[in-house]
């Protein structure tokens, strides 16, 4: 079980939060979380898992401006709130190395227990969750809806933050990926059910505007 003060710093940290990276993402992620590890055939830290589950938004550059300084809050209070220095260490390494971004030029190398706690965050930002998160995004970054640009193929992280991205190219240049990228059976299978709905909206969403996909990839 989660130390309650780790859980109402979490609450703090992100009650601002108008991107769709809220605390209602985070207990989604933790549920997400939960459910691969009772079907993850594997012996697994469910202690790291789930605490780094809860705060693996807390550094996120996207969201605040000093990482840096979030890092070193973070490490603070999970090592006065009953963590070692192992265990922040090794959640501080899985937060900063499960995102996409941070996986855009080199696929970082995870544990176990952050290869699922990856998997339950991607999860988020698929099917009907994901499509309402997407424009929930763009719509606090003031990102356009739809526009005529190519998706890009080729993407380092700076390029990936670009505010000209439209949130219909985001599913080519990241949501539709993500069921390759997923590390386990179960995130696998969840994922390619997620991704068959997103496809199906694309659809509809290109039919509807009288326009085929191909003219924008």
């Amino acid at each position: 079980m989660t130390n309650q003060t780790i859980i109402d710093y979490v609450k703090a940290e992100l009650s601002q939060d108008k991107t769709g990276h809220a605390w209602d993402h985070i207990e989604r992620v933790v549920a997400n979380c939960r459910q691969l590890l009772a079907k993850l055939n594997k012996v697994v830290d469910e202690e790291i898992v789930i605490t780094a589950a809860y705060v693996h938004d807390c550094l996120d550059d996207k969201l605040f401006n000093n990482p840096e300084e979030k890092e070193v809050q973070l490490k603070h209070h999970l090592l006065n709130n009953g963590l070692s220095t192992d265990q922040v260490v090794t959640i501080i390494d899985i937060i900063k190395n499960q995102s996409f971004s941070a996986n855009l030029t080199s696929r970082q190398a995870l544990s176990l227990e952050g290869q699922v706690l990856q998997d339950a965050d991607r999860l988020d930002a698929l099917g009907a969750i994901g499509i309402a998160r997407t424009f929930y995004y763009a719509g606090a970054k003031g990102n356009p809806l739809y526009n005529q640009s190519s998706v890009r193929t080729q993407l380092d992280k700076a390029a990936y933050r670009q505010a000209e991205n439209s949130s219909i190219n985001h599913f080519y240049e990241k949501l539709l990926k993500l069921e390759n990228l997923m590390n386990t059976e179960v995130g696998k299978n969840e994922a390619h059910k997620r991704t068959l709905f997103m496809q199906e909206f694309l659809s509809n969403f290109y039919q509807e505007i009288g326009q085929a996909p191909s003219d924008n990839i």
